[in-house]
Order: structure tokens, then C-alpha cells, then sequence
């Protein structure tokens, strides 16, 4: 018995099982792919390929809901900032708000009119001289920090060009006043050499503005109104930009 055993070649576990059960295994382990070759061809795409799909639906996705917003998204009439002393909490900026959207026309036709109005609040050597000598030490140094911030968030902002016109604290627009057009070429004519800080900049108390729209008059003081020279702005922001500024200045 044992040398029947000996003669008996060598055979695998599927082949044996196949003798002894009369079954043809080979089929079975091969239905997975067979069913997969032999399939539709978006099957054996989604096979090979699902993760592919996948991540590129997502992306798909994303660019169509980005390219709907932007579509959807509605533009500004006026974008403008304020550089200056001046804290705008969040009555006073709803004040201005509102204020500019009387006083700014529709300048892209769209039906609407619509501001964007941003400040920074920089007091500048002369105000942190002017702390009081009995304010906390700490609050000093606060004050030094949101100083230094302010400084290179108005860097930034006047280095990008993304914003034409500007209502500065004269001494802020000094830092700056080599980056703005002069009245005569936004205006098209010399103004009156009383309402000009200079040949770029036109001082807001000597318009009328703060006596039409009181709620302005808190950022009027000492400041003055100038428009950028186009960097990275639009023509059509530019353009706005300056029929703004004639619009302020001509107020009767």
C-alpha cells in the first residue's frame, strides 16, 4: 500500500480535489475575471479605472460650482479704502455704508448699486507719542503691534493695486502720494489751488461732502481723496474711480 502511495505523482490541492470531487475548479477561480473581460466596457472601466473617476468627478465638481459662483457673483460699483486715525466700528462702517451707496452711481449698468468700503486704522509716530502717560504699558505695546500690522497690511494693499480710490490722513498719503494720477487728468481741468493738498490730492474739508452726508464726517478730517494709478485694477474700476472723485469734488 505504502509503495502504491509512493507511485502516486505529485499533484496540487486543486487537482486532487478535482479528482476526487469530479469538479473542474479552474472555472471558479477564474469567474472574477472572466465575468470582468468578457462584461460591458463601462464595466470593466469603472473596474480599472474607479478611483480615477472618482477624484476626477470631484475636481469636475469643484470647477463647476466655482464657475456657477463666479457667474452668479454680483460686482461692486465702487470699491474704496480708508487710511487714517480713525477706528470704523461697526455702526459707523454701516453708516459710511450706507451714506456711499447714495452718493456712488451705478457705473457697470447693472441694475444694482453696490460698495465694497475697507479701512485700515493706523495712528501713525505722532498718535503713539500721544498716548497717555497713565495707559498700561501693555496696551502700549498693543498699540505698537496693530500699528506695525496696519503698516504692512496698507503696504500690501497699495503695492497689489486692486483699489483706486482712497480717502487718506494726509500724513499717510505722504508715505504713498508718488503712487496717484493728478486732479487735472482725472478732472480734465485745474481746480480752485484752495481745495488742493497737492497737484494729486484734494482735501475733503474744503468739499462739500461731509456737510451732504454727515455720516462721512468722522474720516473727512484731515484727509484727502486720490485715485491710484492703474496697476492691476480694470479700466472700468479706474474709470470709476475718477467719476467718484469728480462726483466729490463738484458737490454744490
Amino acid at each position: 500500500m505504502e509503495d502504491k502511495e509512493k507511485n502516486q505523482p505529485n499533484e496540487s490541492n486543486i487537482a486532487r480535489r478535482e479528482r476526487l470531487l469530479g469538479t473542474d475548479m479552474t472555472d471558479k477561480i477564474h469567474d472574477e475575471d472572466a465575468e470582468i473581460t468578457k462584461g460591458n466596457f463601462f464595466g470593466n472601466l469603472w473596474y480599472k479605472y474607479k478611483w480615477v473617476i472618482i477624484i476626477a468627478s470631484v475636481f469636475l465638481l469643484v470647477a463647476i460650482v466655482g464657475i456657477v459662483s463666479a457667474l452668479n457673483q454680483k460686482k461692486y460699483d465702487m470699491e474704496l479704502s480708508y487710511f487714517g486715525p480713525v477706528y470704523v466700528n461697526n455702526a459707523l462702517h454701516n453708516d459710511i455704508q450706507v451714506t456711499l451707496d447714495q452718493l456712488v452711481k451705478d457705473y457697470n449698468g447693472d441694475g444694482e448699486i453696490r460698495v465694497n468700503f475697507t479701512f485700515t486704522t493706523y495712528q501713525g509716530q505722532e498718535g503713539i507719542e500721544n498716548i497717555p502717560e497713565n495707559q498700561e504699558f501693555y496696551n502700549q505695546i498693543l498699540t505698537l503691534e496693530a500699528n506695525t500690522r496696519a503698516l504692512e497690511s496698507m503696504n500690501s494693499q497699495i503695492n497689489s493695486g486692486h483699489i483706486s480710490f482712497y480717502i487718506m490722513d494726509k500724513s499717510i498719503y505722504e508715505m504713498y502720494k508718488g503712487h496717484f494720477i493728478t486732479a487735472e487728468e482725472i478732472l480734465g481741468y485745474k481746480l480752485d489751488d484752495s481745495m488742493m493738498y497737492d497737484s494729486r490730492a484734494v482735501l475733503l474739508e474744503k468739499t462739500m461732502l461731509d456737510e451732504r452726508y454727515p455720516a462721512l464726517a468722522p474720516i473727512c478730517k484731515d484727509t484727502v481723496i486720490c485715485v491710484q494709478k492703474i496697476y492691476t485694477t480694470s479700466e472700468e474700476k479706474l474709470a470709476s474711480a475718477k467719476e467718484l472723485f469728480k462726483t466729490i469734488v463738484e458737490l454744490e
